[in-house]
């Protein structure tokens, strides 16, 4: 599945990439950065209240913050919120963060930083996951190019995931475009989060449709 990308602290940015994206996919990322995980800061879930309830979206949520169980409890969340992911690397307890997600009605997501080793991640919270998301940038900047060893961590955790019989699912975020997109599906993952590479284009349509046809 595709799901483009939305990371802007711009208002006016999110609303106008929201309407080119209306009847065109069913879910889209809203990346949270709070100034502190990564030198960057955006836009907060409440921002987005009432701007998607007549579009048909589910949100993906993308957090990068400090403590996100805390972040959770903190903020209004639209109703069209499905998904919240956050970054392992700031998380007190990923066990806690998953629990607490699903609790408020959630999926529940485990983002894991480019940097960072797959063994990182809590075996217990893994086997309450919905979602394991591998950064295939550092967090935090659009229009960076993906590194490859994203494309190992991807086969390694598909393996570690059958292994185990967990239920979650694989996604890659960052520098995916045309050419990586290819190399990352046949790797393993199912969930691909596009940003720079639709936006970007002279042709944002146009681009993610051709990004569908990959898949």
């Amino acid at each position: 599945m595709i799901i483009p990308t939305i990371l802007t602290a711009d208002l006016n940015q999110v609303k106008k990439k929201l309407t080119l994206l209306r009847g065109q996919v069913d879910r889209i990322q809203i990346d949270i950065v709070d100034g502190k995980f990564a030198k960057n800061k955006t836009t907060i879930p409440s921002d987005l209240l009432g701007l998607t309830e007549k579009d048909g979206f589910n949100l993906d949520f993308h957090l990068m913050v400090e403590d996100p169980a805390a972040f959770l409890e903190n903020q209004d969340w639209p109703g069209e919120t499905s998904l919240i992911t956050a970054q392992i690397e700031t998380m007190p307890s990923q066990v806690e963060f998953v629990r607490q997600a699903k609790e408020m009605g959630f999926l529940a997501g485990l983002a894991v930083d480019l940097k960072t080793k797959i063994t990182k991640l809590d075996k217990q919270a893994l086997d309450m996951a919905d979602q394991v998301l591998l950064l295939g940038v550092e967090a935090g900047f659009p229009g960076q190019k993906i590194d490859s060893q994203v494309l190992v961590k991807i086969r390694k955790l598909l393996v570690w995931r059958k292994k185990e019989q967990w239920l979650f699912k694989i996604g890659v975020d960052g520098g995916v475009d045309e050419n990586s997109l290819v190399f990352c599906r046949k790797m393993g993952a199912e969930e691909f989060y596009i940003g720079s590479a639709i936006w970007e284009s002279k042709d944002p349509v146009g681009t993610l449709n051709k990004l569908k046809a990959l898949i």
